[in-house]
C-alpha cells in the first residue's frame, strides 16, 4: 500500500493544535503560534470554527514505524509550509525525498528555498506540466504568489539515481 490515511496534522512539533476551518468546506489550516496563518490574510475565505487537532512531524512518525520513507511528498498547507519542512528535516537530509510544495507566503518561500538551497536541493518550476530547473537564484515575489506557487525540489544525487534507473 502506497497510501496511508493517518487523522492528523503535519507540523514541526508533535502534541495538539487549533484547526482553523472556512466557510468553502475544502479550507482550513493551522493556528501557527508565530504568527496568523496565510489563509486569514483573506477575508473572502471567512473563517467558520476551530477545532482540536493532533499534530506530528513527518521525521517522528518514521522513527515510529507509522510511514515509510517516502520518496516524494507533496505539501499543501495553507501558509505552515515552512512548519512542515521543519518537522521533516531528518527525512530531506536523510533521504532527500522529491518536494513538491505550494506556497502561499513569501516569509515561508523564503525559509525553505534558503533550508533546501543550504542542503543540497535544486529548484524546479512546473511549466506545462513538466518540471523545467531554475538555473538563477529564485527570489519569491507577491506576484508570484498571488494564485499560490508550485515549485518542484529534487536533490540531485536522488535524480541521478533515479535517472540511472529508468535507463538500465
Amino acid at each position: 500500500h502506497n497510501v496511508k490515511f493517518l487523522e492528523m496534522a503535519i507540523s514541526n512539533r508533535n502534541g495538539e493544535n487549533e484547526f482553523i476551518e472556512f466557510a468553502a468546506a475544502t479550507l482550513g489550516c493551522l493556528k501557527l503560534s508565530h504568527s496568523e496563518p496565510d489563509a486569514l490574510a483573506n477575508p473572502s475565505r471567512n473563517p467558520t470554527q476551530t477545532s482540536k487537532v493532533l499534530c506530528s512531524t513527518l521525521d517522528s512518525l518514521l522513527e515510529e514505524s507509522m510511514i515509510k520513507v517516502p520518496h516524494f511528498i507533496k505539501v499543501d498547507v495553507e501558509g505552515a509550509e515552512w512548519e512542515a519542512v521543519q518537522g521533516m528535516s531528518r527525512i530531506i537530509q536523510l533521504h532527500t525525498p522529491m518536494l513538491l510544495i505550494e506556497f502561499n507566503s513569501i516569509p515561508s518561500m523564503t525559509h525553505i528555498c534558503a533550508y533546501l538551497r543550504q542542503v543540497g536541493y535544486l529548484f524546479h518550476r512546473i511549466d506545462d506540466g513538466y518540471p523545467v530547473l531554475i538555473k538563477e537564484e529564485f527570489v519569491p515575489t507577491e506576484e508570484a504568489l498571488r494564485y499560490g506557487v508550485n515549485l518542484l525540489f529534487m536533490h540531485p544525487t536522488k535524480s541521478s539515481k533515479e535517472g540511472n534507473e529508468e535507463s538500465a
